[in-house]
């Protein structure tokens, strides 16, 4: 009876290691998943190809974006619509980026990068060139989508501002950090 249990604690431990390995391979696979959407998406922005990045926007997108003037709420089309005037304006397109992890809640799924975007003027030829780190939301219902971005916004940011010069590189915003409080010293006490 002994020689039983053992034998069934052993392959209940061979299914549970089974079963982790499974798991890890699924996680890697959706994580490859999703690094590959955000390739794809980056790639076709830096064609220029409206038609195809449309597909993988979702029609619930929603930003908040910040501008000297206030707080802008941008939509699907307003999203859309500052991508197609992109594509008239700029000549040459590149885009380098790192994916600095991956992390999901429910269906949603949030995806920090890191990016350095150089473009040239359709009619000067003049080369500019902006970075930040942007958190790109997406949404895994059926297919993955691009639902928002926030922090410094990458898609569609190629405004009147830069092609006129001013606005050449933004800076990446930094996380806030938690501090530790300084310790106060008591000189008298020399602690």
């Amino acid at each position: 009876e002994e020689e039983i249990t053992e034998q069934e604690s052993y392959e209940e431990e061979i299914t549970e290691q089974e079963s982790y390995e499974e798991e890890i391979t699924e996680q890697e696979s959706y994580e490859e998943e999703i690094t590959e959407f955000i390739d794809e998406l980056l790639s076709l922005y830096e064609a220029r190809n409206v038609e195809e990045f449309e597909d993988l926007v979702s029609m619930d997108y929603r930003e908040k974006r910040r501008s000297d003037e206030g707080t802008e709420a941008l939509d699907y089309d307003a999203l859309l619509y500052m991508v197609r005037h992109e594509a008239e304006v700029v000549d040459a397109l590149r885009i380098r980026h790192t994916v600095h992890g991956i992390r999901q809640r429910g269906k949603n799924i949030r995806v920090p990068i890191r990016w350095d975007i150089q473009f040239k003027r359709t009619d000067s030829k003049r080369s500019m060139q902006r970075r930040g780190i942007t958190e790109l939301l997406l949404t895994g219902q059926g297919q993955l989508q691009l639902i928002g971005q926030r922090r410094d916004a990458l898609f569609g940011i190629i405004t009147s501002d830069s092609e006129e010069g001013e606005i050449t590189t933004v800076k990446p915003t930094v996380p806030k950090q938690n501090k530790r409080p300084k310790l106060k010293r008591d000189k008298r006490r020399g602690t």
